[in-house]
């Protein structure tokens, strides 16, 4: 598997954020300013799965969304996935699924 450069994370790693744009199927953002709910499920590298509360990273007119990492998020590594969602009572958004991969320090 080949994973982009900009999406390998170091293992403890907190403080920066994962970001996301929700976007059509003909790939133009969709407006998330109303979202009532802004998720990002994480699928570790063992197995388990999470939900992160995400954030806008704007106003959410943009479709753009994000997650801040805390300590403790990133204990495992190996390779995660992410999918962003963007809910609200008259939609339900899904982004498109991310892997990443985090890595032990040098």
């Amino acid at each position: 598997m080949t994973i982009h450069p900009a999406y390998v994370i170091q293992k403890d790693s907190f403080g920066q954020a994962i970001e996301f744009k929700i976007v059509d199927t003909d790939g133009s953002a969709l407006d998330i300013s109303a979202a009532t709910t802004l998720a990002v499920d994480l699928r570790k590298p063992d197995g388990t799965t999470v939900t992160k509360t995400g954030a806008l990273v704007s106003g959410g007119v943009d479709g753009l969304m994000k997650y801040t990492w805390v300590a403790d998020d990133l204990a495992l590594t190996g390779v995660w996935t992410a999918l962003p969602r963007a809910e609200h009572s008259s939609y339900k958004y899904r982004g498109a699924l991310r892997e990443f991969l985090v890595r032990a320090g040098a």
